[in-house]
């Protein structure tokens, strides 16, 4: 029966553990997140577009924002900020820690 070959099985560590229901679930609500991902909504338009924030010099470059873009230093000033669209570039004199924060991303970027 089933529950003998798991009873078995415990005693080797190599056998990953059995999944339980929950776990099950789980592994399931991840794939079809991966899937909405990947799925186009509209001809150029993704589903969840990854915004990808970096620094260029002593430019803070924003791909991908759908909200508004603002730059805050490291005492939490408001230094720049911008509206969303595909390429956004924030020029920043000074070097330092600055964070970018635009809709519910938030990254820490150091300028040079």
């Amino acid at each position: 029966s089933e529950e003998n070959s798991n009873r078995e099985n415990q005693g080797n560590k190599s056998d990953p553990q059995p999944l339980t229901p929950e776990k099950k679930v789980e592994q399931i609500i991840n794939s079809v997140l991966n899937h909405i991902h990947a799925i186009i909504t509209d001809d150029n338009e993704i589903a969840v577009n990854i915004v990808n924030i970096y620094a260029h010099g002593h430019t803070i470059v924003v791909e991908n924002a759908t909200d508004e873009i603002c730059v805050y230093d490291a005492m939490g000033r408001l230094v720049g900020r911008d509206v969303a669209r595909n390429v956004c570039t924030i020029t920043i004199n000074n070097s330092g820690v600055y964070i970018v924060k635009t809709g519910n991303v938030v990254k820490r970027v150091m300028l040079n």
